[in-house]
């Protein structure tokens, strides 16, 4: 029925479904106390019963609709035609890293590094340390980030920064280096003191 590109009789629908006239029709009540679906009997000048025909509420048919990642691609490309500076970027990420480390629920029993980890695994990262690299094996940004690298990029590298930030990691993010069609994302960290954030994402 939710296919159907014309209004639809309990007869056609039963035959759709597979099920009894007498299931559907029950069914069919249910959707339309509910305000999901239209009926509209047959007009006609013959002998013998109208038919009722079953029609969705258009609204209902992209009621389960959702596209975020258009509506993220369609905001970073009017970021890129501003031209923003990387460190307004950065910035914004670095804001976003904070509220995560706030909002996210942990452990009290993590250590600063591995609550870093717990947020990114949260936010839909796929994380591991090696040695002063941060590695991402996969990337939620990635459809916007194919597009608008040098808007998503900074973001996700003040982010990195943020987060570092309110959980007191004794490591500094100092540069976050995109991935190719072969390799994740690298993050490079220094210990605190020996060298400052850049606040760079370069290629």
């Amino acid at each position: 029925m939710w296919s159907a590109r014309q209004p639809l009789t309990i007869v056609d629908i039963s035959r759709r479904v597979g099920l009894h006239p007498n299931t559907v029709r029950f069914h069919l009540g249910v959707l339309a106390d509910h305000g999901l679906i239209t009926q509209r009997t047959e007009e006609r000048n013959q002998r013998g019963r109208p038919r009722i025909y079953y029609s969705i509420v258009p609204s209902q048919l992209y009621a389960h609709r959702r596209n975020y990642q258009l509506l993220a691609q369609v905001l970073v490309t009017y970021l890129t035609q501003l031209h923003p500076r990387q460190t307004d970027l950065a910035a914004v990420g670095d804001a976003w890293g904070k509220y995560l480390a706030k909002h996210t629920d942990l452990s009290s029993q993590l250590s600063a590094m591995r609550a870093v980890l717990s947020c990114l695994d949260h936010a839909g990262f796929a994380t591991t340390l090696e040695g002063q690299k941060m590695l991402f094996h996969h990337c939620p940004f990635r459809e916007a980030a194919d597009q608008n690298q040098s808007v998503v990029c900074p973001v996700h590298f003040g982010l990195l920064r943020g987060l570092f930030t309110a959980l007191r990691v004794p490591l500094s993010v100092t540069r976050l280096i995109p991935s190719d069609e072969t390799s994740a994302c690298v993050a490079l960290l220094t210990a605190r003191g020996q060298a400052r954030d850049s606040g760079q994402a370069s290629g």
